[in-house]
């Protein structure tokens, strides 16, 4: 069995902190000329086949798209009931103080 904390790190409180630099070039040591084949978009070149040409063509789809399927903004709400005023039924127990129990 260990002992209680002989395991645990130590540290010393007020300790300086050592400094670290960041290691990437400071201002005005980049150079941009270097950069620019990396960072200039590149234009792609495709040579599209006959049959791929065929298969990229548009259908026609008729006069204009359907949207006979799409219902008015709220259309299909179901009216929700937030019920009614309660009302107050007297039932037919005695009242507070009233009840005997010898009698029931």
């Amino acid at each position: 069995m260990k002992a209680f904390a002989s395991d645990t790190k130590s540290f010393r409180i007020g300790e300086k902190k050592e400094t670290k630099y960041d290691p990437s070039l400071g201002p005005g040591y980049y150079n941009q000329d270097k950069a620019q084949n990396h960072i200039l978009a590149k234009s792609t070149t495709i040579a599209w086949s006959k049959e791929a040409k065929a298969s990229t063509k548009r259908v026609d789809t008729g006069p204009d798209a359907s949207d006979a399927h799409y219902k008015p903004f709220g259309s299909d709400l179901k009216r929700i009931d937030f019920g009614k005023k309660y009302d107050f039924k007297v039932d037919s127990n005695p009242p507070v103080g009233k009840y005997n129990v010898d009698n029931s």
